[in-house]
């Protein structure tokens, strides 16, 4: 399901195309093709070359999306394992959490190991239903905006061209034309070239 769809209501005439228009821009600039460079950098890095979507990353399987490998790449250069780096990257907080957060630490081979409590506090406490730690899902902007936060911070309000570019990496990663061309299991693989070749194709437009 596309992470977009919600994204892109237009609040006056004209807004998308406005916005996309700002991001090709970013992409032939100076600070677009660094954001490129990195980008590209942290796809070949990755350990499986496939990309995922829905979430920034996961670190039960260490899957992650474009914008999550950029993420999880940078924050490795800082000096973090990668298993610290997804953690960050996903804020450690999986799809099953409620009433608090459930961490990867609380989910063992069977599950969440988690006691919620009941309705109201008016039923005793039972286990989680979790069988697996899931990654809470963000939308494309929600996962841009979180890498920013964790990437940039002092630079959001100055520069936009990293906004645009990641804006721009997310739609390859969520809508490039694979979406209906290839099953589910070879689907992270072609979604890696896809972006791979998206980023160079973009470098070659800069100057």
């Amino acid at each position: 399901m596309s992470r977009f769809s919600d994204d892109f209501d237009e609040d006056w005439q004209n807004q998308g195309a406005m916005h996309w228009a700002n991001v090709q821009r970013s992409t032939r600039g100076k600070a677009g093709k660094a954001v490129l460079q990195e980008l590209i950098a942290a796809l070949e890095a990755m350990p499986v070359h496939e990309l995922h979507e829905g979430f920034l990353a996961n670190p039960g399987t260490g899957a992650r999306c474009a914008v999550g490998a950029l993420v999880v790449h940078r924050l490795q250069a800082q000096g973090m394992t990668e298993q610290e780096a997804l953690l960050k990257a996903s804020g450690d907080e999986c799809e099953c959490s409620w009433g608090g957060t459930h961490t990867l630490a609380q989910h063992d081979e069977n599950g969440c190991t988690v006691q919620v409590q009941g309705w109201f506090g008016q039923d005793p406490p039972h286990p989680c239903e979790c069988k697996a730690w899931r990654p809470v899902a963000v939308t494309a902007y929600e996962a841009v905006e979180i890498a920013e936060q964790l990437l940039l911070p002092d630079l959001v309000a100055k520069v936009k061209a990293p906004h645009n570019v990641m804006t721009e990496a997310m739609w390859e990663n969520d809508e490039g034309f694979w979406a209906h061309q290839y099953a589910e299991p070879e689907r992270p693989r072609m979604r890696w070239k896809w972006v791979r070749a998206w980023a160079e194709e973009a470098m070659g437009q800069l100057p």
